[in-house]
């Protein structure tokens, strides 16, 4: 019981931390979600008078940016900058001391930032269904797919994206430069997320690329079983593999640690 006391009272630091800085927040929110409002647009431009654009519909094509919001207000993390920054400016010197591991002290305050953002979304929200209500019929609410294999799915790729910035971050114990791998890995994320374009409309190479790494399986394979696009089998396999890459990220976050926390000297790298 203590042990849960206290990592609910850390827990409960870091909702507090996250209420004081709404206004960050509220900015990080709008860079987000402008995408989800300016590609629906761009894809029903694309429509052209016809009726589906690779299998999605104006009104799916909606809905899927919309959930693709949501959704990464929870999946995503960018605990790497963090830690990277803790490593450089001799910050994590605190850390080492304290009674519990720097890695769940990074992932409380990773999931009260996920609390607050998804939070913050519901507002809006609304304002996006109120630009796309004509898009969004009952058909197309009814065809979400809310089953356990989505709630599975999408916890298993919040952890994946977790373990995949934890082990992002361990980089800055090796390398003097890592803000150049962090941006290029959030490019790599847009297209193979899902963040740009659903899976189903990437080119055959890129979705062939993007079966390959863990940034499918943290954000798009979740998406696709809520949207129905996945189903029986596919499904199955899919977790499968976000287990996987879990492990794998995980194994390497770890080693990461074990021997990049004896090259940190107390006074920055």
């Amino acid at each position: 019981m203590n042990v849960v006391r206290r990592y609910a009272t850390i827990l409960g630091v870091f909702v507090q931390d996250s209420l004081a800085y709404k206004s960050q927040a509220v900015l990080w929110m709008l860079t987000d979600i402008a995408p989800a409002i300016i590609m629906p647009f761009v894809w029903m431009a694309g429509l052209n008078g016809r009726d589906k654009i690779g299998g999605y519909d104006s009104g799916q094509i909606v809905m899927y940016y919309l959930t693709m919001t949501f959704l990464s207000n929870f999946v995503v993390a960018h605990l790497q900058w963090e830690i990277a920054f803790a490593a450089k400016d001799g910050q994590l010197s605190k850390f080492l001391l304290y009674p519990f591991s720097y890695m769940r002290y990074q992932y409380l305050g990773n999931i009260a930032w996920r609390m607050m953002r998804v939070f913050l979304f519901i507002p809006f929200a609304l304002l996006w269904f109120g630009i796309f209500n004509s898009q969004i019929g009952a058909q197309t609410l009814a065809a979400l797919n809310i089953g356990w294999q989505f709630w599975v799915a999408l916890i298993l790729g919040h952890l994946t994206a977790f373990f995949f910035a934890w082990a992002l971050g361990m980089l800055a114990f090796y390398f003097i430069e890592v803000h150049a791998v962090y941006f290029t890995q959030y490019m790599l994320m847009a297209v193979f997320s899902g963040q740009l374009a659903p899976f189903d409309l990437l080119p055959p190479i890129l979705k062939t690329m993007a079966a390959w790494t863990p940034f499918r399986y943290t954000l798009s394979f979740p998406l696709d079983i809520l949207n129905g696009r996945l189903a029986g089998e596919a499904v199955l396999q899919g977790i499968g593999i976000q287990l996987i890459w879990m492990a794998v990220l995980y194994v390497l976050g770890a080693i990461g640690w074990k021997y990049g926390s004896r090259l940190y000297t107390g006074t920055g790298m």
